[in-house]
């Protein structure tokens, strides 16, 4: 630990469950995933990249874009239909 206050470094920390403490990143999600993360995370730094955020989408997330995906289609396809009236 007396190393730890001294050292200047990046610091990675892995959300585990603890008497007390709640994680607003990670909870829910298995060890095994959570270490992957930290170990991509730790591979990214030491090779000198820029640390990508990887953060899940929550559900909410996945609904809006499925439903842009659908509206964006819709426009496409009355954008085709029009196109085509206009040209035969």
């Amino acid at each position: 630990r007396v190393w730890l206050k001294t050292f200047s470094g990046e610091h990675v920390v892995l959300p585990t469950p603890a008497d007390g403490w709640h994680w607003v990143f990670g909870s829910g999600r298995s060890l095994s995933a959570v270490a992957n993360q930290a170990a991509r995370m730790v591979r990214q730094l030491a090779e000198g990249e820029t640390f990508r955020d990887v953060r899940t989408s929550s559900a909410g997330q996945i609904i809006i874009y499925l439903m842009a995906f659908i509206f964006g289609l819709q426009v496409i396809v009355a954008i085709a239909s029009l196109l085509s009236e206009l040209l035969f």
